[in-house]
């Protein structure tokens, strides 16, 4: 009976979403996971298994975009607050975007802004350049910039 409850408890465990504290450097399947994690939140990186620079940028940004310590290193709050629901978007349906947000929306408004004539890049990465078309625009409608 042991031997069936040691095989219970390991199906159960391999179930279980893998947790590990990751950083720069780390490899296997859960970065994979962290990194599908971060897509999934808009951010782009790709799902190699290897936490690099950029995995590593995506992760300090979202821990800063939840009020975490913008470390980069995965413990058991960023863990958390990744397979949380997503932060609801602001009045009007869409995310608030600013310096150093990243992913699908960021490019959506690159290229809103380039259909504006605005010349910016599309690379989903708000920096300065894209800080500085979004001033542009809104002081062209008269908005505060």
């Amino acid at each position: 009976m042991t031997a069936i409850s040691g095989v219970r408890s390991t199906q159960a465990a391999s179930l279980a979403p893998s947790s590990p504290t990751l950083r720069e450097g780390a490899k296997g399947a859960a970065v994979t996971q962290l990194q599908n994690l971060l897509r999934g939140k808009g951010f782009s990186v790709s799902a190699d298994g290897q936490f690099g620079p950029k995995t590593e940028a995506a992760v300090k940004s979202f821990q800063a975009s939840r009020g975490l310590a913008a470390d980069g290193v995965v413990g058991p709050k960023t863990w958390a607050a990744l397979r949380s629901a997503p932060a609801a978007p602001a009045a009007g349906g869409q995310p608030t975007l600013k310096l150093g947000a990243k992913g699908a929306a960021v490019t959506q408004l690159q290229q809103a802004l380039r259909n504006k004539g605005i010349s910016v890049s599309v690379d989903g990465d708000f920096g300065p350049k894209t800080q500085a078309a979004v001033k542009s625009f809104q002081a062209s409608r008269g908005l505060a910039a």
